[in-house]
């Protein structure tokens, strides 16, 4: 079906708008020529009420042109709408079905075509992270995510996969780079939670290390203030102790030693008897 085989302008033709306009220009001629003198008029007390009729009878006539154009209007409308219930019956509604129908046959086909270049893509991804031994650290939806594949019609799959492949290979050179570091282990896996941006990554492991070794100079803190206070319980324990009450009366015994002269050795043999104090 070609647009020639139908003359739309010759189908939908609006016939009486031409000689409606015709017929109402010539009434504008016509209030042309009468109401000319309208604006020399003079207005007096004496004319005021042949005025007031002359305006009296232009407002009639303005009414009469009103009601008829509402009744054109009101008959143009019902006759719009009948046009175009019949547009919509047999012209509108089957041009939109046949549209849809095929619609529905194009994107099914489309739908096709986009889940096999999908497949061709992923499979071209995980070639090249098998080749470059890649498996264990980033799958195929990584690479599409952060590489900002759109797969989809419009984007060949050639530019695809030369997209994905300068991902990968950029991916492969970094990770050599890892596996050179102190710790490769701990840098790969801030690689792999910071999108695969190596400086990114280092920057993160950097800003981890400073908040361990920040978090073990306040145990060590913390460790020293615990000592001091356990410190500080014992000497609070051995002040706060009670001392042991001895009665006055209760018999102890104790050995000492003496050295001295006989005459002092006398002396205090002596000193015992006096305080009644036993000894051998």
């Amino acid at each position: 079906m070609e647009n020639k085989d139908l003359n739309i302008n010759e189908i939908i033709v609006i016939e009486q708008l031409p000689q409606l306009f015709y017929k109402l220009e010539k009434v504008g001629e016509y209030l042309d020529e009468e109401l000319s003198s309208i604006k020399d008029i003079v207005v007096s007390e004496e004319s005021k009420q042949e005025v007031k009729k002359v305006r009296t009878n232009i407002n009639n006539i303005l009414k009469q042109f009103e009601d008829k154009r509402k009744e054109v209007k009101a008959k143009c409308l019902e006759e719009y709408n009948l046009f175009e219930e019949k547009y919509e019956q047999e012209v509108k509604g089957k041009l939109t079905t046949a549209s849809e129908e095929l619609k529905v046959k194009i994107d099914l086909i489309e739908v096709k075509q986009v889940e096999e270049k999908t497949c061709n893509v992923f499979d071209f991804i995980e070639e090249h992270l098998k080749a470059n031994h890649l498996e264990n650290v980033i799958n195929s939806t990584q690479v599409k995510d952060f590489a900002g594949l759109k797969i989809n019609l419009s984007t060949s799959e050639k530019s695809l996969k030369e997209n994905a492949l300068a991902f990968i290979e950029r991916v492969a050179n970094e990770v050599k780079l890892i596996e050179m570091e102190e710790t490769p282990s701990n840098l790969l896996y801030e690689y792999q939670q910071n999108g695969f941006d190596l400086t990114k990554a280092k920057l993160t492991l950097i800003e981890r290390q400073k908040q361990i070794e920040e978090l073990a100079k306040q145990r060590e803190v913390v460790q020293e203030v615990v000592k001091e206070e356990e410190q500080v319980q014992e000497v609070v324990e051995t002040i706060t102790a009670p001392k042991e009450v001895i009665e006055e009366d209760e018999m102890l015994e104790c050995q000492f030693k003496v050295k001295g002269t006989l005459e002092q050795i006398k002396a205090i043999k002596n000193f015992l008897n006096e305080l009644g104090v036993e000894y051998k």
